[in-house]
């Protein structure tokens, strides 16, 4: 464990979270949306893993200037339409309004841990948007050996 690797594990996890966030920053709720929810999840998934080895190295955010974590795409917010199971949302909302406090707070474990809930949530969303879709897809496809 080292002070170097964790810092360079941070800088390629921020730059991993933004390159997630730039995909779903004006994309429409369509096809894509569940693919896009898997990715930003994995993305947070390696932010939490970062910050729990940096902060398993001793790192703090203690000495940073107390700043809002990353504004999540639109699509991932409130005020969008969102499918999916509406508890799984306000929770992942949760976690999102977590990640925020823990960077005004400076809590490099709290952050961690709210990154990890954001990549879990993202991961079930994903698969329930998935099932939701192919529900919706079963339903509009007319039975097999019917006339017409």
């Amino acid at each position: 464990m080292s002070l170097a690797l964790a810092i360079d594990r941070l800088r390629a996890a921020d730059e991993r979270v933004r390159e997630a966030i730039r995909l779903g920053r004006r994309a429409p709720p369509d096809e894509g949306f569940a693919d896009r929810l898997r990715v930003f999840g994995e993305a947070a998934g390696v932010q939490a893993g970062a910050l729990e080895y940096a902060a398993g190295v001793g790192v703090t955010l203690k000495n940073l200037k107390p700043q809002r974590g990353p504004k999540f795409p639109h699509e991932l917010t409130a005020a969008a339409f969102r499918p999916g199971p509406p508890e799984l949302w306000e929770a992942f909302d949760a976690a999102a309004d977590g990640v925020h406090q823990a960077g005004w707070d400076r809590d490099i474990s709290a952050a961690a841990h709210h990154w990890r809930q954001v990549a879990e949530l993202a991961s079930a969303l994903a698969v329930a948007v998935d099932l939701e879709r192919s529900a919706q897809r079963a339903q509009s496809k007319p039975a097999s050996g019917s006339s017409t």
